[in-house]
């Protein structure tokens, strides 16, 4: 199974952004013959980066398909950038750049969120979704005593797919 759930939802938010970074991975292409590989990188965290990476709680709402096809753009843009064929794998242009595919950038995101849970950083919100497993119950067990969250349930489908979609 892939790291993003199966269940589609459509949204148009996405197709609209997927629309845009085609564009911008087309401007890519025509200028790779022209600038060096730094101003093309630098283009690149410009002009396609902050729609992966800023709006990432959007993209958790859009379906599997849409998710791979964001992908599949960030990865044309490295090989454009790169001169390096479509048959060539991505991974080692991703490291390149320094760059982090759209799913790790939504790990990170949700690493960074559950970060600040329990340091009462996060929107309240969201801190009202978790509670420690010691509030729970007071059973000794290994959930409780390592301090993990028990969820709250939640009958949205947001909230189920937001938490949910990296854990499955």
């Amino acid at each position: 199974m892939s790291r993003f759930q199966e269940e589609p939802i459509s949204t148009p938010f996405a197709t609209h952004i997927a629309l845009k970074i085609s564009k911008n991975i087309g401007l890519i292409a025509k200028l790779r013959h022209f600038v060096p590989t730094q101003t093309l990188l630098l283009i690149y965290s410009s002009l396609i980066q902050p729609f992966l990476g800023d709006v990432i709680v959007v993209w958790v709402q859009a379906s599997n398909t849409q998710l791979i096809k964001l992908l599949k753009f960030q990865k044309r843009a490295l090989r454009f950038i790169y001169f390096k064929t479509k048959t060539e794998h991505a991974i080692p242009l991703f490291n390149k750049a320094n760059v982090l595919p759209i799913d790790i950038l939504y790990i990170m995101s949700l690493s960074n969120l559950m970060h600040d849970v329990p340091n009462k950083v996060a929107p309240v919100n969201i801190t009202s979704l978790f509670s420690n497993v010691s509030q729970i119950h007071r059973y000794s067990t290994r959930s409780s005593s390592m301090n993990n969250f028990h969820i709250k349930t939640s009958r949205l489908q947001i909230q189920k797919k937001f938490i949910f979609k990296f854990w499955c």
